[in-house]
């Protein structure tokens, strides 16, 4: 399969193109004029056509998602970057290669700008043509706070930063070069670069957008839409946790009072009492004097440093029994020495890793 890229420097009938082309293992370059270009498309399914593209600006969107709907909304996403009015310029979009996230790479120009180049390719014969500003090809600096990057690709230059790329007008020149692509470079460079970036083929979907207020207004609801929609969620989840949480926390003052002040162990101690309540054996004092004793459990429990859940507690022959989970299986042997240096006896009866949880029974010793 043949793929061929033509650098125009100037887009002009009678301006010379190079045109770079590799098919399988073979490389070659090749000089032409404008007009000479559609024997490439001819070979070519999609001959990519490279400018300097004085007139276009390059941005880079984020979007919540990657979906055909979310990207209605791009226009609006960039309008507070633009100094004219986002109905007035022509764009091209694509999703940016290699990146988890919904990030778009989008180009915007004068509608008029665009129409007059894609006059001139159509005069030359051209069709099927993409057509990618200079700047396009350029890797945009990877964190918000990186500083504008100058680069020469000869003989012009562009700047570079995370927001987006664009064309460097000579005034500006003074500036130090961060990167340089030599003229020898350039045609290995582009036929690098030029699959991955985006172009102008034809009017983008905005266009459409134009004459249909309607379609305009829809996107603009979509975005809005999708910003609401997970606010909202967010604060559902917040307003079930918070009745969770304190639904927990009645349960807990009613079971046992004296528990309220260690609110990080209340919903296991709430658990562990109502069971005792119902599974221990022995006469009621016996119950009475061992309430004490788990109040002591969860006041020398909540200052260790290890994580871990009561699943269930259980009291048989002056033993409690204790079932728990941990986050790993090391959390089980540094929380029985722990509760032994404050003094409680503990026995390790059982341990096993289930569903990348450790599960552990405990015995301790308990004088009632």
């Amino acid at each position: 399969m043949r793929r061929t890229v033509a650098y125009i420097p100037k887009l002009d009938l009678d301006a010379e193109a190079m045109v770079s082309w590799v098919e399988n293992d073979t490389y070659g370059v090749d000089y032409c004029t404008l007009k000479q270009l559609h024997e490439h498309s001819k070979v070519d399914d999609m001959l990519e056509v490279v400018i300097p593209g004085e007139g276009v600006l390059r941005l880079r969107v984020q979007l919540p998602t990657r979906s055909k709907k979310a990207q209605r909304a791009i226009p609006w996403a960039i309008e507070d970057h633009l100094t004219t009015p986002v109905e007035d310029q022509q764009l091209a979009w694509r999703p940016v290669p290699g990146k988890a996230s919904a990030a778009f790479d989008v180009l915007v120009c004068d509608q008029h700008w665009h129409e007059a180049q894609m006059e001139l390719l159509r005069e030359a014969g051209l069709a099927g043509v993409r057509l990618i500003p200079l700047h396009a090809l350029l890797e945009l600096p990877d964190t918000e706070a990186a500083a504008r990057q100058t680069h020469e690709i000869a003989p012009f230059r562009f700047f570079a930063e995370p927001l987006g790329s664009g064309s460097l007008p000579e005034p500006f020149w003074t500036a130090p070069v961060d990167n340089c692509v030599a003229s020898e470079e350039l045609p290995r460079w582009l036929l690098e670069r030029v699959p991955d970036s985006v172009g102008f083929i034809k009017k983008a979907p905005f266009t459409a957008l134009n004459h249909r207020p309607w379609l305009a207004a829809a996107a603009l609801a979509l975005w809005l839409g999708l910003l609401a929609g997970l606010q909202y969620y967010n604060h559902q989840l917040d307003g079930q946790i918070a009745s969770i949480r304190e639904a927990n926390a009645a349960r807990v003052r009613e079971v046992a009072p004296e528990l309220d002040t260690r609110r990080n162990l209340e919903l296991q101690i709430n658990k562990a009492l109502a069971q005792h309540r119902r599974e221990a054996r022995g006469s009621a004092e016996g119950q009475l004097k061992l309430l004490p004793y788990l109040n002591r459990l969860a006041e020398v429990a909540s200052k260790s440093s290890q994580e871990f859940k009561i699943l269930s507690l259980s009291y048989r022959d002056k033993q409690l029994l204790v079932t728990l989970e941990a986050p790993s299986m090391d959390n089980v042997p540094k929380l029985r020495s722990f509760l032994i240096a404050e003094g409680l006896p503990v026995e390790i009866r059982s341990l096993r890793a289930t569903d990348a949880l450790a599960h552990a029974e405990l015995v301790i010793a308990v004088e009632v």
